[in-house]
């Protein structure tokens, strides 16, 4: 019943912090979205104010009559100036000249500038890119991100074309140890902002919590109780168990008891009739003893019947001669 009750709010939950979690992705990805349009935009301004600086003459004048040390110091430091104000790490323009790609003027860090080991005026560029080189034919600017010598950078190439006819490409670089650190304050921000959602929630959660103890305590005397009855069932179970094979021992007894009647009741109905058969047997033997005696009787009767009507014969004769004798005699 609890599980059921908080099924919902665990759902709710659960859809709760993922949203949470897609709005901190969606948020990270428009914003690192955002940074790279920031950054490309910079890129594109540093690389533009590149053309400002240099002049649209510069590259004809350098190829005609090339540039003096002094002439392109002072132009590396004032590109310099505008990488460091723009936050980019280098500045510059190139040609394509001879299937090469030349550096036509570049910034400098502290480091360069103090020993002298920036690139020079129509240095050759051997780790030119595909892009690079594709931007000269182009007119749009391309983005990139590439290794050099010089380190990893993201770049914006912009292909320009002076009024003379000369096709090169300005371009600016900003080190991605840069961009990533931009990056990663962005995913940080967006984190914060999941955070302050979840954050809202620890109130609700501290509420759930303690319905939950409260809930937990009350199963636990419910599950108490429904224990304790059903030690009464069982209780109550066995002794019903324990009666019925009470009665059941009993019902036994009284079987085998009616078992053993009806045996005895067999035996002596076997024994009586043996007992009155034996009696009948006595009764016919004194009736044919009688009768034997009886039929004796009747014919001695029979023979002294014979003897008397012989003997009335035998009268009768002695009376008729007797009469015969009288009549005689008168």
């Amino acid at each position: 019943m609890i599980a059921g009750k908080y099924r919902w709010v665990v759902a709710g939950l659960v859809l709760y912090v993922l949203g949470v979690i897609a709005y901190v992705s969606c948020d990270y990805h428009l914003s690192k979205r955002e940074a790279y349009a920031a950054l490309d935009k910079c890129l594109l301004t540093g690389a533009s104010a590149v053309s400002a600086i240099i002049g649209d003459s510069y590259h004809a004048s350098l190829i005609r009559d090339g540039i003096s040390e002094e002439e392109y110091l002072d132009l590396v430091q004032r590109l310099t100036r505008l990488a460091d104000a723009s936050g980019l790490n280098y500045v510059y323009s190139m040609v394509h000249k001879g299937g090469a790609v030349l550096f036509t003027s570049c910034s400098a860090t502290k480091e360069e500038l103090a020993d002298g080991s920036f690139s020079k005026a129509l240095d050759t560029y051997d780790e030119a890119s595909e892009a690079l080189k594709r931007a000269f034919g182009g007119n749009s600017p391309v983005f990139e991100v590439y290794t050099d010598q010089w380190g990893t950078f993201r770049s914006a190439f912009v292909p320009v074309g002076s009024p003379d006819g000369t096709r090169y490409v300005v371009g600016a670089d900003i080190s991605m140890e840069e961009v990533r650190r931009t990056i990663w304050a962005k995913l940080l921000k967006s984190l914060a902002s999941g955070a302050v959602f979840v954050v809202l929630l620890v109130p609700l959660g501290v509420g759930l919590l303690w319905l939950a103890r409260d809930d937990r305590r009350l199963l636990k005397e419910e599950i108490e109780r429904n224990t304790q009855e059903i030690v009464e069932l069982n209780t109550k179970l066995e002794e019903r168990i324990r009666s019925a094979e009470q009665e059941a021992e009993r019902a036994r007894q009284a079987t085998e008891e009616a078992s053993l009647a009806r045996e005895q009741a067999e035996r002596a109905r076997r024994e009586g009739m043996l007992h009155a058969a034996g009696q009948i047997e006595d009764v016919v033997q004194r009736l044919s003893s009688a009768s034997e005696d009886i039929s004796a009787q009747i014919e001695q009767s029979s023979k002294g019947s014979e003897v008397q009507r012989e003997r009335a014969g035998e009268t009768a004769a002695s009376m008729e001669e007797m009469n015969a004798t009288v009549l005689e005699v008168a």
